[in-house]
């Protein structure tokens, strides 16, 4: 690495409005790196812009074009991400509640094409939802921990992976931090725990996120700005908006039907799917109510919420309808279809054997 930190390079104005005051650079490096290492090894190296105003003919004429051995192995960078993804919403299937249900989900995310469409291309949007799920899991420990020093400790984590999401995309840190918060709260009203635990934790959590994002984005390291990164949301919130007038929104005249048909029919393992999460959000928000009103803490209650903020956030925030945004809520869904797969099969399975043991 050269060290240059200067700023116009951090800004990336050559990149036409996608710099790093947009999206930061996280997952710039897990793709480039790997691609530098084997420049490195094999004397070639790509280092141009791919044109979008030509056709792909005319930018392969000019070199703009990856070969194919440089291309290949920036996809299998993604495509490892993408398998680090299962490993992860089957681990939070099981600590939430059991092996099946992990497995089970674990299943519908592999089986989902916009998944798999974007763990095989060479796109960072995999590594953030890998963050975001890694964020989501170390939530469930948390929720399962007891002892001091673990709820520090992991707390900790949670800040450097809402940090690590949020230097891939900007509102990582809005989605962690809202899981967690809203974790804490749940927490301390069914739990009766001290308010002084849920405030270390939060406090501990903002420091490790803040200190993550601003250690890997040298663009945040000029101190005559300090509110450069706060700023940061409002300046990717204005160049969506500006997209979306001058390119169009691509929802057309319906925002509304538009994006749910994308995120239930389109974007879903089988056409059918969308009743089995409808009814899983209606089950899990039942047993949330129920869980509050006994103060029984519910652990499957964390990948509800993790479904839950994705969807409120991309539906509040998304001014422009590309498919990569549903990526986090497409994955999250999962852990309510398959949940309420795996109670039906269960209750239909109670039946039979209560059916078989009265025959007998």
């Amino acid at each position: 690495m050269k060290r240059d930190f200067r700023l116009k390079k951090w800004e990336g104005l050559q990149l036409r409005t996608f710099g790093s005051r947009y999206n930061l650079h996280l997952g710039q490096w897990l793709i480039g790196l790997p691609l530098k290492w084997y420049s490195a090894q094999n004397g070639r190296e790509f280092n141009k812009f791919y044109d979008f105003r030509i056709t792909y003919e005319e930018n392969k004429e000019k070199g703009k074009v990856p070969s194919d051995d440089i291309l290949l192995l920036a996809r299998r960078v993604a495509a490892l991400f993408g398998v680090l993804c299962c490993v992860l919403i089957l681990a939070i299937g099981y600590y939430s509640r059991n092996l099946w249900i992990g497995l089970v989900t674990a299943i519908l995310l592999m089986t989902n094409r916009l998944f798999i469409t974007f763990a095989t291309r060479a796109m960072t949007d995999i590594f953030y939802s890998f963050f975001l799920l890694f964020a989501c899991l170390l939530i469930v420990l948390l929720a399962k921990s007891s002892q001091k020093i673990s709820l520090m400790f992991l707390s900790f984590l949670c800040g450097v992976f809402a940090g690590l999401a949020t230097s891939v995309k900007i509102t990582g840190i809005v989605v962690v931090g809202l899981l967690f918060l809203i974790y804490l709260v749940y927490q301390g009203m069914v739990k009766d725990k001290e308010i002084k635990y849920s405030l270390l934790c939060l406090a501990i959590f903002s420091f490790s996120a803040i200190a993550a994002v601003y250690l890997l984005n040298p663009y945040f390291w000029d101190l005559s700005q300090p509110l450069k990164f706060p700023l940061t949301f409002g300046t990717w919130d204005h160049l969506l908006s500006s997209q979306a007038k001058q390119y169009g929104s691509g929802f057309g005249g319906n925002r509304l039907w538009t994006f749910h048909k994308d995120l239930l029919l389109r974007y879903s393992n089988i056409s059918f799917e969308w009743i089995f999460l409808c009814g899983g959000i209606i089950l899990l928000s039942i047993k949330l109510a129920y869980s509050l009103a006994k103060k029984k803490f519910n652990l499957w209650a964390i990948p509800f919420l993790f479904f839950v903020i994705n969807y409120l956030f991309i539906f509040s925030f998304m001014k422009i309808n590309w498919s990569r945004y549903y990526l986090p809520t497409i994955i999250a869904s999962k852990f309510i279809v398959g949940g309420l797969i795996y109670d039906g099969a269960s209750f239909i399975a109670r039946i039979f054997t209560s059916l078989f043991h009265a025959e007998g």
